[in-house]
Order: C-alpha cells, then sequence, then structure tokens
C-alpha cells in the first residue's frame, strides 16, 4: 500500500509545535523586565482621569479603561494615557477586565511612572498586561498537538526528536 504525504503532513505539526514555544516565550517574556535601549527612569505621578468608555460595535459593547495621569520633571508637567509599556489601549467585551484597571489605577492615586530621559512624553505606569496562566496550558496544548501529529504521522517519537 502506498502512503501518499503532503508537504502538510511536516508543515502543520511544526507550527503548532513553534507556536506553543513562541507562546511560552511571549508569556515569559512579559512577566519580565528585560528592557532593550535607553533605560526608563521612574518618578511620581498622580491619577488625573479614571474611568469606563462604554463603545458600541456592530450591536456590541466593548469597554475601555480610560485612565490619564500626570507627571513633572524639573517644573514641565507631562500627561499620558499610556498604562502599560507595550499596549496602547485597554479594550475588552468583559466589562470586569477593565474594571480591574480603573481600580488599580484610581482617582487621585500617586503612582510610580515611567519615564524615557531623552523623550519624557514616552511614560507608563505598568512593565507588562500580566499575561495569565491561560497562555502557558495554551502553549502546552499547541506543543503537544504538535507531538501528537508528528508522532501519528512518523510513528516514532526518537525520530522526530532527533530529525
Amino acid at each position: 500500500m502506498i502512503e501518499l504525504r503532503t508537504i502538510f503532513d511536516d508543515v502543520i505539526p511544526n507550527i503548532c509545535f513553534f507556536v506553543g514555544i513562541l507562546i511560552w516565550l511571549i508569556y515569559i517574556y512579559s512577566h519580565t523586565k528585560i528592557s532593550f535601549g535607553e533605560k526608563y527612569v521612574k518618578a511620581k505621578g498622580k491619577i488625573i482621569r479614571s474611568k469606563i468608555k462604554e463603545i458600541l460595535i456592530r450591536d456590541k459593547y466593548l469597554f475601555k479603561a480610560d485612565v490619564k495621569y500626570e507627571f513633572k520633571i524639573k517644573d514641565t508637567k507631562y500627561e499620558s494615557i499610556q498604562v502599560y509599556k507595550y499596549v496602547r489601549s485597554i479594550g475588552s467585551t468583559h466589562i470586569n477586565r477593565v474594571e480591574k484597571v480603573t481600580k488599580k489605577y484610581f482617582l487621585n492615586k500617586v503612582v510610580d511612572v515611567y519615564y524615557l530621559p531623552s523623550n519624557k512624553s514616552k511614560s507608563y505606569l505598568q512593565e507588562s498586561t500580566e499575561l495569565g496562566f491561560g497562555w502557558v496550558v495554551t502553549g502546552i496544548i499547541m506543543i503537544g498537538i504538535g507531538i501528537v501529529i508528528q508522532m501519528k504521522l512518523h510513528k516514532d517519537i526518537i525520530h522526530f526528536i532527533f530529525a
């Protein structure tokens, strides 16, 4: 009996495996303080706006955290809405996720602000979005799917590992 194999037989399990590894790397990176380039400096600031915006999109509500803060460097006041270092806006279809942010950064709260000395308008309050443990589980599932498919195709895990 002739077994017909396509390029997808080898590509799909490898894609699943490497997507799982990528998810793990994103999770690890989001929970570390690794910084490339210029270092951010810490200053004290104050929350001047903290509320939830409701946006109706195609008959479904999107909830957005609207947090604004100010900080002062050498008699110059700066304002920003950037809460997380790498995320522009915080929105979700689940209001409880957005409420978590507005409760943490409530009106008039004194906060640590991190800014770039060369461009003080580039600032944030928190390093990462604190990706949930679901990312780890998803990574394990994707790696597992890749290994299982590869084992079914090759019927030999040793060949998969050392190929």
